[in-house]
């Protein structure tokens, strides 16, 4: 395997109770430019998130703020209720091809059923070289 580096967008803890279909913009992120990256493989979105229900649902995305858009098929929806790191975490599939090929402020943003509080502790960015 290659080389791996871990871009921190956040870690802390924050929550949000903005339900759809309005996403809470959070002010935490990166610049990030893909290019600096050689023989780049894969870029993962990766966030510890839970819900304080069951019932809800609870969603992260990544929104590029340059270009002032969501980056495509960064969303990661969760009802895990429970606290504990190793249950919050879950990660994307590749975003390499999904992410622009010039530099973009990056940051995330969340959303809950109405009604629900979402909560976040770390979010981040896996960057894998071959």
């Amino acid at each position: 395997m290659g080389r791996v580096t871990y871009i921190t967008l956040y870690q802390g803890w924050t929550n949000s109770k903005v339900c759809p279909p309005n996403w809470e913009t959070k002010p935490y992120g990166v610049l990030f430019n893909k290019n600096n990256y050689t023989n780049l493989k894969a870029v993962y979105f990766v966030a510890a998130i839970s819900v304080n229900d069951v019932t809800a649902t609870g969603k992260i995305r990544l929104y590029n703020v340059t270009d002032g858009k969501e980056i495509e098929e960064s969303t990661i929806e969760t009802n895990e209720t429970s606290i504990e790191f190793v249950d919050m975490v879950k990660k994307t599939s590749n975003l390499k091809d999904r992410l622009p090929d010039h530099e973009v402020a990056l940051v995330f943003q969340l959303q809950v059923s109405e009604g629900f509080l979402i909560r976040c502790t770390t979010v981040y960015l896996e960057v894998v070289e071959e």
